[in-house]
C-alpha cells in the first residue's frame, strides 16, 4: 500500500510543481499521515488571537534520532502535498514536523494576496511552530527544511531571530527575490510582487551560518539560480532537473527520494 501511495503522491507533487510561483492554497488534504501508516499527532498551534495553525507531528517508534526536521512548504496546495518527503524522513528515524501556513489546509483563514511571492506573516507562522515544538520537546536538535517559498520564509526567520548555527536543508532556494520576480513575471506573464527586495533579503542570507546548509540545486531551475557566494558557503547537491524535482530525480533502486535522503542524513550526521 505504501508503494501505491508513493506513486500517487509523486504524480500529485509533480503536477503541483508546475502550478508554483503564485500563492495557491488548498484547504482540503489529498493525503494525511493516517493513510501512510505512521505514528503521528495533530497539533493546533496558536500564533496570535486570530491565527491557529494545523500541524502534523510524525514521531518514529523505532530507531528514533534526537533530531526533528521542520518542513516549510512552497506556495501551493498544503502540507498534504509533501507527505512523501515527511514519511521518508520518518522512516529514517527523524521526528518530522509538518505544518500549514495561515490560509492553507486546516489552518486559520487568511486574506491571501495571490499576486505576492510570499506573505511576511508566514515567518510568524514558522516562528510559532518552531517555538511550540521546542517547548514540547526540549533538548532536541532542529533542522529547518525549506521547499521553494519555504526557503524564503526559513531564511528570513533564521536571520531575523539571529539563530546562530541553525542547520537548514533547502530545495529550490530562492536566494534572490529580485531575480525570481523578474524571471517569473517575464516568462509566465505575471505581475507578482514581494514585500521585500534583495536590499533587505541579502541581509538575511548573510546571517546564515556558512557550512550549516545543504542545498539541492536543479540544473534547469532558472528561477532559483544560485549566486556564487551561496555555492561557496554551503554544501550544494546539483542534479539534472527543474524546480523542486530533486526528491524524485535523486532516487536509487526504484525507491523514491532514497539518494536525496542519503544526502540529508549524512549532512545532519556531520553537523
Amino acid at each position: 500500500m505504501r508503494i501505491l501511495l508513493k506513486i500517487f503522491l509523486m504524480a500529485l507533487v509533480l503536477f503541483s510543481v508546475s502550478e508554483s510561483f503564485a500563492i495557491k492554497p488548498r484547504t482540503t488534504y489529498e493525503q494525511d499521515p493516517g493513510q501512510m501508516n505512521v505514528n503521528y499527532k495533530t497539533n493546533k498551534i496558536k500564533v496570535d488571537s486570530a491565527t491557529t495553525l494545523n500541524s502534523w507531528y510524525l514521531q518514529p517508534v523505532i530507531n528514533r534520532k534526537n533530531v526533528t526536521v521542520i518542513i516549510s512548504n512552497g506556495d501551493y496546495g498544503n502540507m498534504g502535498n509533501f507527505m512523501l518527503n515527511g514519511v521518508t524522513l520518518y522512516d529514517l528515524g527523524y521526528d518530522v514536523v509538518m505544518y500549514d501556513y495561515r490560509g492553507f489546509g486546516a489552518s486559520s483563514d487568511f486574506a491571501t494576496d495571490t499576486n505576492l511571492l510570499f506573505h511576511q506573516e508566514y515567518v510568524d507562522d514558522l516562528r510559532a511552530v518552531h517555538n511550540f515544538y521546542k517547548r514540547q520537546n526540549p533538548g532536541r536538535k532542529y533542522v529547518l527544511m525549506g521547499l521553494s517559498m519555504g526557503t524564503i520564509i526559513s531564511t528570513i526567520y533564521i536571520g531575523a531571530d539571529s539563530l546562530e548555527n541553525q542547520l537548514f536543508v533547502y530545495d529550490g532556494f530562492v536566494n534572490s527575490i529580485d531575480h525570481a520576480l523578474n524571471t517569473i513575471n517575464r516568462s509566465k506573464h505575471k505581475s507578482l510582487k514581494a514585500p521585500i527586495d534583495d536590499a533587505v533579503y541579502d541581509k538575511y542570507i548573510a546571517a546564515l551560518s556558512p557550512g550549516k546548509g545543504l542545498i539541492f540545486n536543479g540544473s534547469r531551475d532558472n528561477i532559483c539560480r544560485l549566486e556564487a557566494a551561496v555555492q561557496e558557503s554551503f554544501e550544494v547537491v546539483n542534479y539534472e532537473g527543474g524546480h523542486l524535482q530533486g526528491f524524485y530525480k535523486l532516487s536509487e533502486n526504484g525507491i523514491t527520494g532514497s539518494l536525496y535522503n542519503k544526502y540529508i542524513n549524512e549532512f545532519i550526521r556531520k553537523n
